[in-house]
C-alpha cells in the first residue's frame, strides 16, 4: 500500500532593470500544480525488520518469518516454510502438496485459518480414521513473508480462530523493483537429486474386477480384513537412492518475476514451476522402526493399527523411494496497485495454481502384506483461482480516518484420493 503526499511548489523568478539607479525587482510566482510523491516505498529488509520487532513490541504471541528465512529454510514442500517456527508445524507435509498448520497442538477445520494476501482458500479434506485436513495450496517460491498468530487476536491484517492464524504475503513490487527503481526482474532456479519420477499405473477402467484372477485371489485371502493393497495394478517396486543420478533434474523449481513502478501505479507479474518426484527416505535412525510386523489378530485387530508404525522401515526402507510424495505445481501471479487522487489506493491481484500431487489415505500406508512392493496411487489434481480487490482511504489531514474495503473470491477444483479404500475399488 502506498501513501501519497501532495506538495505544491511555487517557483519565484526575478527580473532586474539596470536603467534605474536603485534596483527594482519584479517578482512573479507561478503555480505549476500538484505533484504526487510516493514516499512510502519500503525495502524488503525494512519491512522484515519491522515484522521481527513486532514479535516483541506487540502485546500478542506471534512469529514473523521473513523472506530471507523463507529462502533459507523453505525446503522443497510448502509445509517446510513454517516447520522451523517454534510451536508451529504442518500436518500431512509430504502427502498433500499443501500447508495444514498446527499451532501449539491445535489443528483442523477452521481452527487455524490461513490467508494468502487476505484471501481464504482452505479446503477441508477427509482423511478417514485420521480425521480431516485443512489444506492451503501455495508454491514456496511465491511467498514473501509469513506471520503466525498463536492465539485469537483482533489484528485487522490476520484472521484468527481458537488456535490462532497464519497470514501469508506473496511476492510484491518491492520484491522485484528497488525502492527508487522503475523496472526490475528476478529469476530463481533450484535443483536437487533426492527424488525420482513417480510411476503411475493405468487402471483397467470398465473391466469387471471378477475377470482379474490376481485381484480375486487377493480378495479371497483378505476378505475378512478389509485390506485391498494386493491389487497388483496399484503396487510398484521401490527404487533405491542409487538409481538416481546426481542432479538428475527430477526435483527442480524455477521462478521469474518482472515489475515496474510508476508515479501512479505499479505492476508485477510472476510465474513459478515446481516438479518434485517421490523422495528417498533417509537412513539415520531407521533401526528404531525395524520392529517385527504385527500379524493380524481377529481377536485384537487394533494390534495391526499402531499409530507410531514401529515397523515402517520394513515397508519404506532406508534410502528407498517413498511413494505418493511427488508434486508438480505451476503458479501465475499478477498484482496491480493504483495510486488514486486524494489519498486513495486500489490494489488488484490474481493468482492461479495448478497442481498434480501424490496422495494416499493415511490408513492405507501402514499395512504390511504388500508382497515386497509399495502402493503408488494415481495423482490428485488441483486447479485453484484466487482474486482480490482492496480499496483504502487514509487522508493525512484527518488522522482518525483509516478506511479499508476488500473483496476476494476463491474457486477451487479438486480431485483427491479421499474415498477411503483402494483406488482400484472406486
Amino acid at each position: 500500500m502506498k501513501i501519497k503526499t501532495v506538495i505544491a511548489i511555487n517557483i519565484v523568478t526575478g527580473l532586474s532593470i539596470s536603467s534605474i539607479a536603485s534596483l527594482v525587482y519584479a517578482q512573479q510566482s507561478e503555480n505549476i500544480g500538484s505533484i504526487v510523491v510516493n514516499d512510502k516505498a519500503t525495502t524488503i529488509k525494512e519491512r522484515d525488520r519491522k515484522g521481527a520487532d513486532d514479535q516483541y513490541d506487540k502485546d500478542e504471541s506471534n512469529i514473523y518469518i521473513s523472506k530471507e528465512e523463507i529462502d533459507r529454510y523453505k525446503g522443497t514442500n510448502p509445509a517446510d516454510t513454517i516447520n522451523h517456527a517454534v510451536g508451529v508445524y504442518s500436518g500431512d507435509a509430504r502427502n498433500s502438496g499443501a500447508i495444514d498448520p498446527n499451532v501449539r497442538g491445535i489443528q483442523g477445520q477452521g481452527r487455524v485459518p490461513v490467508t494468502v494476501d487476505g484471501t481464504e482458500q482452505a479446503i477441508t479434506v477427509w482423511r478417514g480414521y485420521n480425521g480431516a485436513n485443512n489444506r492451503n495450496y501455495i508454491d514456496p517460491n511465491m511467498i514473501s513473508s509469513i506471520k503466525v498468530m498463536k492465539s485469537a487476536t483482533l489484528d485487522r491484517n490476520v484472521r484468527t480462530s481458537t488456535g490462532g492464524g497464519v497470514a501469508i504475503t506473496t511476492l510484491g513490487i518491492d520484491d522485484v523493483v528497488d525502492k527508487y527503481g522503475k523496472f526490475g526482474f528476478d529469476i530463481k532456479l533450484e535443483t536437487s537429486s533426492n527424488s525420482t519420477k513417480p510411476r503411475i499405473n493405468h487402471l483397467n477402467h470398465g473391466i469387471d474386477y471378477r475377470d482379474d484372477k490376481r485381484l480375486m485371489s487377493s480378495l479371497e485371502i483378505q476378505k475378512f480384513r478389509g485390506i485391498y493393497f494386493q491389487d497388483h495394478e496399484m503396487l510398484v517396486d521401490a527404487r533405491s537412492k542409487g538409481n538416481a543420478k546426481f542432479f538428475n533434474l527430477k526435483d527442480n523449481a524455477a521462478r521469474i518475476a518482472i515489475g515496474t513502478r510508476q508515479e501512479k501505479f505499479d505492476l508485477m507479474l510472476a510465474y513459478s514451476y515446481r516438479n518434485q518426484g517421490n523422495y528417498f527416505a533417509g537412513r539415520r535412525g531407521a533401526d528404531k522402526f525395524y520392529d517385527d510386523i504385527i500379524t493380524y489378530d481377529p481377536n485384537n485387530p487394533n494390534k495391526a493399527i499402531d499409530p507410531y508404525i514401529p515397523f515402517v522401515a520394513r515397508i519404506y526402507g532406508p534410502n528407498t523411494e517413498v511413494a505418493n510424495t511427488s508434486n508438480e505445481m505451476s503458479t501465475l501471479l499478477t498484482k496491480l496497485n493504483l495510486m488514486l487522487p486524494n489519498a486513495q489506493d486500489l490494489s488488484l491481484g490474481y493468482m492461479r495454481t495448478v497442481s498434480h500431487y501424490g496422495e494416499i489415505m493415511p490408513s492405507q500406508i501402514r499395512y504390511y502384506d504388500l508382497e515386497g512392493k509399495i502402493p503408488q496411487w494415481p495423482l490428485a489434481n488441483l486447479a485453484l483461482n484466487t482474486f482480490y480487490a482492496n480499496y483504502s482511504f487514509k487522508p493525512e489531514s484527518i488522522g482518525w480516518i483509516d478506511f479499508r474495503l476488500g473483496y476476494w473470491l476463491t474457486k477451487t477444483d479438486l480431485n483427491s484420493n479421499t474415498a477411503g479404500g483402494n483406488q482400484g475399488n472406486h
